[in-house]
């Protein structure tokens, strides 16, 4: 699998630069799916926009463009004690 993977160091990116980055990477080295990891560390959260809210248009997001280009992805998250995907400990 060393040759048929791409990683991607991207901690703190914004959905702006993922967006790019897998755009590029369709493109030129017609990658067939991602893995996001993890979803709560995507940064952007537009002024005046919730985390909560953000972070469903991220997940949107995805799905939407997974669908669009014919790819699949793996959207991870962390989940706290009570399996919640925000606030306390994960």
């Amino acid at each position: 699998m060393q040759d048929n993977t791409v990683y991607l160091n991207m901690a703190g990116g914004s959905l702006g630069q993922i967006q790019s980055e897998l755009l590029k990477l369709i493109s030129k080295q017609k990658i067939k799916g991602f893995i996001l990891d993890y979803w709560q560390l995507v940064t952007g959260i537009p002024k005046g926009q919730t985390k909560a809210d953000f972070l469903f248009d991220v997940a949107q997001w995805v799905a939407n463009f997974s669908r669009k280009h014919d790819i699949f992805c793996i959207l991870l998250s962390q989940v706290n004690k009570e399996g919640g995907m925000f606030g306390s400990s994960g």
